[in-house]
């Protein structure tokens, strides 16, 4: 059991080391090329306000991440006790 927490370690140190390398020696790819394919640029239309309409509750992240973060505890606090 301990051997393969050892070699978990070890797969894991490689692993980050292999990628640090990489990362170092590699260019990175142009801005032109990453357009439209990451969230770190500008894609086309996120600029410009949302449309009429386009604002309901339900498009809104921080409200739908407190009702989950309130629902998770109104099923916790029932159980827990």
């Amino acid at each position: 059991q301990g051997a393969n927490f050892v070699s978990a370690i070890a797969g894991f140190v490689a692993g980050a080391v292999v990628m640090v390398a990489v990362s170092l020696f590699t260019r990175p790819k142009p801005v032109a090329e990453l357009q439209g394919l990451v969230y770190g640029t500008t894609s086309p239309g996120m600029a410009e306000p949302p449309a009429k309409g386009d604002d309901a509750w339900y498009r809104r992240p921080a409200l739908l991440g407190w009702g989950a973060v309130v629902l998770a505890a109104a099923c916790y606090i029932p159980f827990s006790f």
